[in-house]
């Protein structure tokens, strides 16, 4: 009989079991699913190369996102830019096209500034933007005087009043020389309608009319004073702004018309041959006066009436659009390329308007 110590036969024969087992398997290769199990897994390698790529393609795809993004920034900013310069060559276009109204030869004084300078006035800079002052109908109203107007006279009594009222401007006309009335007040009574204002003596001083006045039957148009002009002071932030003072020289401030709009030029082109025919070639010895350095004085409106104005508008971007000095404001007309660039991006505008009301236009 034998004699069993420390562990007990079951467990003894357990034991032997796996031995027997290890023992069958010694020597014998592994299977191929014993295999791929040892090599499931990535090395540190292969990890750290599957980041660089993912980085590099990660990269590429944000650096197309931010190319994308800046193109279309910068189109936007164009499709902006386009659409400010064309408005405002639209309005200026219209001021300019119906400029003088009543008034062929442009003869008119201004009652509201007490100034002659007619009904179309161009202040030319070779070395700054150019200002434009004209004169110009609102809505089309037209009336025709009742009774003589003169410096003595304080209201203007006309046919139809019903279109006026307080605060418009009237110009008066006999086809030959114009006045700009302020209308104060408007009211109907027996004998026509009375536009009132002040006496002309007390509105300017050393005011001429035409010798009688205006006689019955005088033309009067509603009508507006307006001067363009380019401001960048500090009352628009530094911006270049075109601005429009609705009564010149008159007490109105004026107010902004367009952000971002750097230059204004105009060039007025004169058929001093009466030939039908504005020659321009750039230069002082042609038609166009203003569009070359150095050209001589315009002829007087009264005289010799203008055929056409050319009128130029420079667009410029609020913000620069990148650090580069890539953009540099153009030579336009009279006035030289700036002397350096900046980032900034631009777009000109040109258009030739024929004047509608007077004689020296078609």
């Amino acid at each position: 009989m034998s004699v069993v110590t420390g562990q007990s036969f079951r467990t003894r024969r357990a034991v032997a079991a796996v031995e027997a087992g290890s023992l069958a398997h010694a020597g014998r290769p592994f299977s191929s699913k014993t295999q791929r199990l040892s090599e499931a897994g990535v090395t540190l390698i292969e990890l750290m190369i599957s980041l660089v790529i993912a980085s590099i393609a990660i990269s590429a795809t944000f650096s197309l996102g931010m190319s994308i993004m800046n193109g279309y920034r910068e189109h936007r900013d164009m499709v902006k830019l386009e659409r400010t310069a064309r408005s405002s060559m639209a309005f200026l276009s219209k001021a300019i096209r119906s400029a003088s109204p009543a008034v062929p030869n442009g003869d008119i004084d201004d009652l509201i500034g007490c100034s002659d300078a007619g009904g179309l006035r161009v202040l030319n800079r070779s070395d700054g933007p150019d200002e434009i002052e004209v004169v110009y109908p609102i809505g089309g109203i037209i009336s025709s005087l009742r009774q003589t107007y003169d410096v003595k006279t304080r209201s203007l009594i006309v046919v139809d009043g019903s279109e006026f009222q307080a605060g418009d401007y009237a110009v008066v006309s006999n086809l030959k020389r114009g006045h700009l009335i302020p209308i104060l007040d408007v009211k109907e009574r027996r004998d026509g309608w009375y536009l009132i204002s002040k006496k002309p003596s007390r509105l300017c001083r050393g005011v001429e009319f035409p010798d009688g006045g205006y006689p019955p039957g005088s033309v009067v148009v509603r009508a507006q004073i307006s001067r363009f002009f380019i401001d960048d002071s500090d009352q628009v932030g530094g911006v270049p702004t075109l601005m429009m003072d609705p009564d010149s020289e008159g007490d109105e401030p004026a107010e902004p018309l367009a952000r971002g709009l750097e230059d204004l030029q105009v060039a007025i082109g004169v058929d001093l041959d009466r030939d039908g025919v504005v020659d321009d070639q750039g230069n002082r010895d042609d038609e166009w006066f203003y569009n070359a350095t150095g050209d001589s004085d315009l002829p007087q409106m009264s005289e010799q009436p203008p055929r056409a104005y050319r009128v130029t508008v420079v667009a410029r971007s609020v913000e620069p659009a990148n650090k580069a000095a890539t953009g540099i404001r153009p030579a336009v007309e009279d006035r030289a390329i700036a002397e350096a660039p900046d980032g900034y991006r631009r777009r000109v505008l040109s258009a030739t308007i024929e004047l509608r009301n007077l004689t020296g236009s078609p």
